[in-house]
Formats: structure tokens, C-alpha cells, sequence
């Protein structure tokens, strides 16, 4: 069992939205989502534990430096942009 096959079943679920939607279902239950998760994997041919699935599933939502630049302006600051209304109160 290893992460890597975590991350090897979570890319191949990126071209499945039926998958995804049963991922995010199953994640939603907390820790025995991770278990339910590691065994739909295993019905795929991917073997993993819980701990490998958590893992996989939280590195794969962080973030890259230069996704975290065009997130956030590409130079750290987001562009000023002036009111050509009056505010709504």
C-alpha cells in the first residue's frame, strides 16, 4: 500500500465525474470515508490504506507557487480597482 498509488487513482479519477462525485461523497464522512475510499480504489486496482487515501487527498488540495501566483496576481499584490459606482449601503 502507498500514497503514490493514492495519487495514481485520484488522477485517473480526474476523467471520471461519476467518480469524482462518489470521491467527494465518500470523503465527506470523515476518517471512514478515507477507509470507503481506499477500498473503491482497490476495486479499481489500486491498493491503499485510509492513511494513504488522507494523505493523497490533502497534498493534491495544496497548492503549487506558481498556482498560488496566478491566484493571487501573478506578483503577490492584487490589482487596484477603482469604484465607478458609489457603494450600496
Amino acid at each position: 500500500m502507498s500514497t503514490q498509488s493514492a495519487h495514481e487513482f485520484l488522477n485517473m479519477a480526474h476523467a471520471s465525474l461519476g467518480l469524482q462525485d462518489e470521491i467527494a461523497r465518500l470523503v465527506g464522512n470523515g476518517g471512514s470515508g478515507y477507509a470507503a475510499l481506499a477500498e473503491l480504489g482497490l476495486s479499481h486496482g489500486f491498493a491503499f490504506s485510509a492513511i494513504d487515501a488522507m494523505t493523497a487527498l490533502n497534498e493534491s488540495a495544496e497548492l503549487s507557487e506558481a498556482e498560488l501566483d496566478s491566484v493571487i496576481g501573478a506578483g503577490g499584490v492584487l490589482p487596484v480597482r477603482r469604484r465607478t459606482t458609489p457603494p450600496v449601503y
